[in-house]
């Protein structure tokens, strides 16, 4: 394919990068770590696709022409494998929801990025990857094949922890998970077979596409602060649960304790925080099924997916251990502590979804008024 062919085909998946840059830039304000993360992915993402413009200059003699090339052929080479690393990092947060947890693989990426850079340097002098010759034409090594390992190597990794843990990520992202890594790998495979088309990176292109979409949409029903889902998304949620044949689920709602004396005493950004903290807390003391809502201020309502009221009273038994957990660790100069609300949807009731919230919100503000912390 030849240079014009493959400008037309980067300069297209750039433009649409540079859109999904520009509309991720919203969703950016509500300091999620997957808007941030996707940011960083597309960025890099622009760069390999001007890199591997640049490198496809192959045939042309003129004096600054063959340098262009060489040079875009060694960062196309070097920075291979950072798009796939990205999304390693991006699928081993969603599987431990705990950033300082990917801090501390951070040596073992550096080093894996290393390695490979040093390679691509050596090549330069022996000619194992691909070689530039004196009429400045691209060929390929013998040890091409690497080279697009290093690359694939961290999809394929990132590929088998979506299926060894698809418990911890979120159904509604299951599909761009899986689909992500298998995009650039199909496109690498194809590559073998049509030497000289651009396929990788727009394959790769697809895949980011599908998981903006995915998080585009999950920003229309997040809260803006904690990240959980907002009341509107609940309320959908729970009129559709209603309206199946039999529905068996249950209620659970929440309100911070004290939560105006935490702000009044040290400031709306610790009560902030506090809020954020206490929705994480939330979220990891459900399943995935489970739908975790901020209702309203400090108040929090949770859709759990319990059969009966043993299933309930262990998913309440589940928030009080973790709040204790969180406490123990003594972060604020004051325990978080919430009272609760909690009870069975019951079809033959007939209830409405304003008489079920309702419901449920009495006998959280009754264990509130009679003062029992459902937290020691």
């Amino acid at each position: 394919m030849d240079f014009l062919a493959n400008l037309v085909i980067n300069s297209i998946c750039i433009a649409i990068l540079i859109v999904l840059l520009f509309v991720n830039l919203k969703n950016m304000k509500t300091k999620m770590f997957t808007p941030l993360f996707l940011q960083l992915i597309i960025v890099v993402g622009i760069i390999l696709f001007i890199v591997d413009t640049l490198g496809r200059m192959d045939g042309t003699t003129n004096i600054s022409v063959p340098f262009v090339n060489k040079i875009g052929n060694f960062l196309l080479f070097s920075f291979n494998p950072v798009l796939a690393i990205l999304w390693l990092i991006h699928v081993l947060y969603y599987v431990v929801h705990d950033k300082k947890s990917i801090k501390k693989l951070a040596f073992p990426f550096i080093f894996f990025f290393a390695s490979h850079l040093t390679l691509v340097i050596a090549n330069l002098f022996f000619g194992f990857y691909y070689t530039i010759d004196s009429n400045n034409i691209y060929t390929r090594g013998p040890l091409y094949s690497l080279s697009i390992l290093w690359a694939v190597l961290p999809l394929i990794v990132a590929f088998i922890l979506t299926l060894v843990d698809r418990r911890r990520i979120d159904y509604r992202k299951f599909k761009a998970f899986l689909f992500f890594p298998l995009a650039p790998v199909i496109g690498t495979i194809l590559s073998f077979y049509t030497y000289g088309y651009s396929i990788v990176l727009p394959t790769m292109m697809v895949g980011i596409l599908l998981v903006f979409l995915g998080i585009q949409n999950d920003s229309i029903n997040a809260d803006y602060l904690t990240g959980t889902f907002n009341r509107r998304y609940l309320e959908d949620c729970l009129r559709k649960k209603m309206a199946e044949s039999n529905p068996t689920f249950a209620g659970i709602m929440l309100d911070i304790d004290s939560y105006k004396r935490i702000n009044d005493t040290f400031g709306h950004i610790v009560g902030d925080r506090a809020l954020v903290d206490f929705a994480h807390i939330l979220s990891k003391s459900v399943g995935l099924d489970d739908i975790v809502a901020r209702y309203g201020g400090d108040e929090f309502m949770i859709i759990v997916e319990a059969k009966n009221q043993e299933q309930l009273e262990k998913v309440i038994d589940n928030i009080k251990a973790n709040i204790e957990r969180f406490n123990d660790k003594k972060l604020y100069p004051f325990a978080l502590t919430a009272s609760i609300g909690k009870s069975m949807y019951k079809p033959e009731n007939k209830q409405t979804m304003e008489q079920f919230i309702n419901c449920i919100d009495d006998l959280m503000y009754k264990e509130k008024k009679n003062c029992r912390s459902n937290v020691v």
